[in-house]
């Protein structure tokens, strides 16, 4: 399935997902002397490989070129000071060591599983929920059923309900799901810099994607690995009775006694 881009606004083709708060919004602390932290958002991370999510790629370099220029054609981006961009080469990109450091290291060393990609962060207000819908087994697309944050601990059906929902999520969606996602990139400009901001609007689950962190069992055990596994069984689980070795007599409670002095 190739991308579609449309200005600033962008549908990709399919791709895993990443690091994920689409459940409900999410708040990340900045880990400074005041303890701040930004308003809860929806927010998803993807991953582009530089050799295999060329499409993808260009789609997306596209659209956010588009915000920028909008920007450009008000005067307000500068070429000289560069900006915050979140589409950015993670093998380029120079990014804050910490929270609490000034100290700029390139993106894909802080965060190894970059490496090689580029890396798209994606974020939704609050009061914007994105819409999420899912492929089921007969190929019918259904909505996401929407969350049920603070179910009523008096009310045995609501709780139940609740916990049915956030199941269902937890099953479909995650880092390293497989999907489609559309986005719509804007650009910005404050007293302190310059940058663009990617908006998720819908993300469509396919399914068949593998969590984040575990490794396929296809991978683990290809066909010379599953041979072998066979003769092993074979050998040693199911070979006939005559050649298994007589069991040896388990010894007595007396052999341990403790010995009298």
């Amino acid at each position: 399935m190739n991308p579609h881009v449309n200005d600033t606004h962008v549908r990709t083709g399919v791709v895993r997902l990443g690091n994920l708060h689409l459940y409900k919004p999410h708040a990340y602390k900045e880990k400074d002397a005041k303890e701040t932290s930004g308003a809860p958002k929806y927010d998803l991370v993807l991953a582009f490989d530089k050799t295999g999510d060329k499409p993808d790629i260009k789609a997306t370099s596209l659209a956010q070129q588009a915000a920028i220029q909008r920007l450009e054609a008000r005067g307000e981006w500068d070429d000289t000071i560069g900006g915050l961009l979140a589409f950015k080469d993670a093998d380029v990109s120079k990014v804050a060591e910490s929270a609490s450091s000034k100290k700029l290291v390139i993106l894909s060393e802080k965060r190894p599983q970059l490496k090689g990609k580029w890396s798209l962060k994606l974020t939704a207000k609050a009061n914007r929920r994105p819409t999420v819908k899912y492929v089921d087994s007969d190929g019918i697309i259904r909505d996401m059923p929407v969350p049920i944050i603070d179910p009523d601990p008096s009310n045995a059906a609501q709780v139940a309900e609740a916990d049915a929902r956030r199941a269902l999520w937890d099953s479909l969606v995650y880092a390293g799901q497989n999907a489609v996602v559309s986005f719509t990139f804007t650009g910005w400009r404050t007293n302190l810099g310059q940058g663009t901001s990617a908006n998720i609007d819908n993300i469509l689950i396919l399914g068949g994607g593998t969590p984040a962190g575990l490794v396929p069992f296809e991978e683990d055990f290809d066909a010379k690995t599953l041979d072998e596994v066979h003769e092993w069984v074979e050998g040693n689980v199911n070979r006939p009775e005559s050649d298994v070795p007589d069991a040896v007599d388990e010894p007595g409670d007396d052999a341990f006694a403790v010995p009298a002095f």
